[in-house]
């Protein structure tokens, strides 16, 4: 008896043990050098603070659901475990130039386990093959990510509500969910920054669902949200400037879209393949070849239709696949002039009633809003 009860006590003490703080220094003036050291030594409930310079120490590990093995910096085993950068202007996470094999494995900057939480905040990672890939249920938070040409920035695998926040991307491909497993993913005050290469900035995929994209901006990327492979989600207080192919596709899936407000001059604002797509209290700017172009389900309501000189509505789906568009304003409440913007094969538009006179979807002057508009005297 008296053998349990020493057991039972020294465990009690030992996870009754507070949480430490390791600290990783490039200069040697810490517990570690190497981010991967401190990871491997630290405890569920530990923090690692990692100072500023680049670290770019790859260790073996890793096995995704596929089995391939990958060179990683910072691998997270650990649940509960805290990792924090210096600042994104201090602490890199990466080489200092692209590296996407290390002794022929593919090179990543960022892994989160399956079945560990952690929270990861402050971090620049780039120049990986694979900057960070999650999953489970995971923070990655006022970071900023840059991935070579061909890679995707934030992979997410599995996980319920994993949560990206506050972090800047300057990617080809930004945010890819990858499987079924990947619930209600959060990615919220994010902005994604586009070059002459960036693809997509968020593609919500492969069965995932739930997903929640807020009060985020895209500029200048070919894809900026896109719907796949029965992928749904919300898109919400969002802001789309340049979009250089389309701002919202659904690919095949579903998606709901509140308060956005989609600026003029992209080719399509919005696109629905197969699936559906909700919009409410939305700015959708007119396109240059069609400002919605839609084969699958549409809804529209209480937002802004705009004319981009081409036209405001080009539906190609079947006579079951409906565009309800009823209760928007078009920038004319003259009904034959929105009657020439709609192409139909199969009179399958509702657009009328129409709303008579644009309405503050968002706050913001009227001013504004009108500037949006396209003009042609009616």
């Amino acid at each position: 008896m008296r053998v349990l009860i020493g057991i039972i006590l020294v465990c009690s003490v030992a996870t009754s043990l507070p949480a430490k703080t390791w600290s990783v220094e490039k200069d040697g003036s810490s517990d570690f050098t190497v981010i991967q050291d401190a990871l491997d030594a630290a405890a569920p409930g530990d923090s690692v603070l990692v100072g500023p310079g680049r670290f770019d120490d790859f260790r073996p590990g890793a096995s995704t659901v596929d089995g391939f093995q990958f060179q990683m910096i910072a691998w997270i085993t650990t649940s509960e475990l805290t990792l924090l950068g210096a600042g994104t202007d201090l602490t890199t996470i990466g080489p200092d130039s692209v590296v996407t094999e290390v002794v022929g494995r593919p090179a990543g900057g960022l892994y989160i386990d399956g079945g560990v939480t952690a929270h990861v905040e402050g971090f620049t990672i780039e120049n990986e093959k694979g900057p960070v890939t999650i999953r489970n249920q995971s923070v990655l938070r006022g970071c900023v990510l840059r991935n070579p040409t061909g890679s995707i920035s934030v992979g997410i695998l599995e996980g319920f509500q994993a949560r990206i926040e506050n972090c800047q991307f300057f990617t080809e491909i930004g945010i890819v969910t990858a499987s079924p497993a990947v619930r209600g993913l959060i990615i919220a005050n994010c902005d994604f920054l586009g070059n002459p290469q960036s693809d997509f900035g968020v593609v919500i995929g492969n069965g995932s669902t739930d997903a929640v994209i807020r009060n985020c901006t895209f500029d200048n990327i070919s894809e900026s949200i896109q719907f796949s492979l029965f992928g749904s989600g919300y898109v919400e207080d969002c802001k789309f400037t340049s979009p250089r192919i389309v701002a919202i596709h659904v690919s095949s899936g579903a998606g709901i879209v509140r308060r956005c407000r989609i600026e003029a001059g992209a080719p399509l604002a919005l696109k629905v393949n197969d699936g559906r797509l909700e919009v409410y209290d939305t700015v959708v700017g007119g396109g240059t070849v069609a400002t919605i172009f839609v084969l699958g389900d549409m809804v529209v309501r209480d937002s802004h239709i705009l004319n981009g000189g081409a036209l405001s509505v080009d539906a190609r789906g079947a006579a079951n696949r409906i565009s309800d568009l009823a209760g928007n304003w078009w920038g004319t409440a003259d009904l034959p002039t929105i009657r020439s913007w709609i192409s139909t094969l199969n009179d399958n538009v509702i657009y009328e009633p129409i709303l008579s006179e644009p309405v503050p979807v968002r706050p913001g002057s009227m001013g504004k809003l009108k500037g949006l508009f396209y003009s042609n005297d009616h």
